[in-house]
């Protein structure tokens, strides 16, 4: 039996050692034959964008051209690909790849990231058997050290490379990759948002919250909330965009426009809206941070310019994350996709939800406004807000959420709310904006969102100020009271 089975074995061996010197004596070219030996995946799943230029033959180039050429450029990149000495990703780069190239017993490993690659075509042959593409790029250096689950990043580059492309008889050949100029991008502070005094709720509807609200989008309900809310006389809303339901393609252009119609509706009513982003997405690993910038730059593209757009939150309660994710990766995270929005999109207001003042500080000077969640005894939170205040500088102070939940074993605190509400509405004059949790109560309540304990569940239900009949509790009264006071500060009223 081990006699006929040693020939076999032998030639499978020199096959295997001949596959091994082909590869490393080839030509390094990468060949496609037209688009048939090639997955094609739009732009965002390879994190590469195409901007078109006015030049000879552009309009002969389609969107399948188009694609293909983001797409090989995606795979010479690709880090179990890529010849030069450190590792790059871009897009979804696998955790299969950053677990083989930075092994646990590794001390360190050095990789280079790149964000918001643009694409732009600089020479196209009138029969396209040559294109020559100008590459732009955010370019991120990165050293992860495995035993510390830790992430250190250093100077961030605007690099441009040039890229030509041959049609030969095996199809299209990437034939060169010339890095032509890097730019070392100095960090500027963020300017601090111009903005009159804000005040408004949280909202979700009563019959779609969380990961239900783009799914359900509830139209009609949502525009009657809305007249609630102007009626109570707030002028802004807290939204949340959940990640899963924006960041996959099945569901994400369902999602944009979904985004547009509610920001629609706000305009119609002058109402302004915070955009939150990575809502129930709690994972900041290095591996991620290709897709997320994808994710992000998605979001910001169909939202930028928007007449009732606010500013956008990055992340909501990023802090409560910092035990079980780490803290400096955490923070690596939100700074890397604070580059990434204001490398591409810099006229969009940013800012982080801390869940504390405490937190209040980090990566200020980087964002546009500062905002923190306040929960705490309602008598220390003028003095907390001064103490944010101090540290934002002249930057806008928001405190994006405080309320109380009515629900009791025994029966409802409604008058306990209203009164804690007031409590903390009070102390709150100095802020530059004032946002309730929320609306109404909720229907139902996912253990992602929560946990499963029942009594959390039902507390988490209880904060509504208004029924879903549309009836005001008393807590309503004292928000609206508060904001015929607070808004006319600014305005004048």
């Amino acid at each position: 039996m081990r006699r006929r089975t040693t020939f076999p074995l032998v030639l499978l061996g020199a096959t295997a050692l001949w596959s091994v010197f082909a590869t490393l004596a080839g030509s390094p070219e990468k060949s496609y034959y037209y688009l048939n030996d090639l997955v094609v995946e739009d732009n965002y799943a390879v994190g590469i964008f195409w901007h078109d230029k006015d030049i000879p033959h552009a309009e002969k180039l389609s969107e399948a051209d188009k694609t293909l050429f983001m797409r090989m450029i995606a795979d010479f990149d690709d880090p179990g690909t890529s010849r030069f000495e450190r590792q790059i990703f871009l897009g979804q780069a696998a955790d299969k790849a950053a677990q083989e190239t930075c092994p646990p017993s590794a001390k360190s490993c050095s990789y280079t990231a790149y964000f918001n690659q643009t694409i732009s075509p600089t020479l196209i042959h009138g029969d396209l058997r040559l294109i020559s593409l100008e590459a732009r790029t955010l370019r991120q250096d990165v050293t992860l050290y495995p035993a510390d689950n830790r992430v250190e990043y250093g100077p961030r580059y605007t690099e441009y490379r040039k890229m030509r492309f041959m049609l030969t008889e095996r199809g299209w050949v990437l034939k060169t990759v010339e890095t032509t100029e890097i730019r070392l991008i100095e960090q500027q502070p963020a300017l601090p948002l111009q903005t009159p005094k804000m005040s408004g709720l949280n909202y979700y509807p009563a019959s779609a919250s969380w990961d239900d609200f783009w799914d359900v989008f509830p139209q009609k309900h949502i525009a009657e909330d809305l007249d609630i809310i102007q009626d109570l006389g707030a002028n802004a809303i807290r939204i949340f965009v959940q990640h899963d339901y924006f960041a996959n393609p099945e569901t994400q252009a369902d999602g944009l426009s979904k985004l547009n119609t509610l920001l629609e509706i706000c305009d119609e009513r002058d109402i302004k809206v915070i955009v939150t982003l990575f809502d129930l997405r709690a994972d900041y690993r290095f591996q991620n941070w290709g897709r997320d910038s994808v994710h992000l730059m998605t979001v910001l593209k169909a939202i930028r310019g928007h007449p009732a757009l606010l500013a956008v939150d990055l992340k909501n309660q990023a802090d409560l994350d910092f035990d079980s994710a780490g803290k400096a990766n955490v923070l690596a995270w939100a700074d890397a996709m604070i580059t990434s929005a204001r490398y591409t999109y810099p006229d969009i207001p940013l800012t982080i939800g801390w869940s504390d003042a405490r937190q209040a500080g980090l990566l200020s000077e980087q964002l546009n406004l500062i905002s923190f969640h306040d929960y705490h005894d309602p008598q220390g939170l003028a003095e907390r807000l001064k103490q944010v205040h101090h540290i934002a500088g002249d930057k806008p102070v928001f405190v994006t959420e405080i309320g109380h939940s009515r629900w009791a074993l025994i029966r409802d605190k409604s008058k306990r709310q209203a009164n804690r509400l007031e409590a903390q509405l009070t102390q709150l004059g100095s802020a530059d904006g004032v946002f309730v949790w929320t609306l109404h109560d909720f229907d139902e309540i996912g253990s992602n969102i929560v946990g499963h304990r029942p009594w959390r569940k039902s507390q988490q239900k209880a904060y509504g100020i208004v029924t879903q009949d549309g009836e005001r509790r008393p807590a309503a009264e004292k928000f609206k009271k508060f904001n015929s006071e607070f808004i006319s500060i600014q305005t004048g009223d």
